[in-house]
């Protein structure tokens, strides 16, 4: 998961707040140990917290071996405000998502103003 190479699970931050997603070694990118290894778990995303658990099976020089393991990730450091005049010029803008657009280089690009357009898009005519 950490890798972003569970196609499922690329960024386990995108999983809806409050839901439990289950996963097995389907999820997993095996790379030759197919049937080598059983794993079962699960993550629950609680706002800045990801909540988990795993047990697996497999084979580990000739030996089963296996192993469980749960915990918490947590975003608990104290958030800061962001200035709205801070420059976002080169930045990806995404509205939930959706790509909207890259913004161009050359310019400082205040967040408010980005913002704003986000919000007042320009009429087309």
């Amino acid at each position: 998961m950490a890798d972003g190479s569970w196609p499922r699970f690329a960024n386990p931050c995108i999983t809806d707040d409050g839901v439990t997603m289950h996963f097995n070694e389907n999820d997993m990118a095996l790379k030759g140990h197919a049937g080598q290894l059983r794993l079962r778990g699960q993550l629950r995303r609680d706002g800045l917290r990801i909540v988990y658990s795993a047990s697996g099976e497999g084979l580990e020089a000739s030996a089963v071996a296996s192993e469980a393991v749960e915990g918490t990730l947590r975003y608990d450091g104290a958030l800061h405000p962001i200035s709205d005049a801070i420059d976002l010029q080169g930045w990806h803008v995404y509205r939930g998502n959706n790509y909207v657009k890259t913004l161009p280089l050359g310019l400082p690009i205040p967040l408010a103003t980005v913002l704003k357009q986000l919000i007042d898009p320009p009429q087309l005519q």
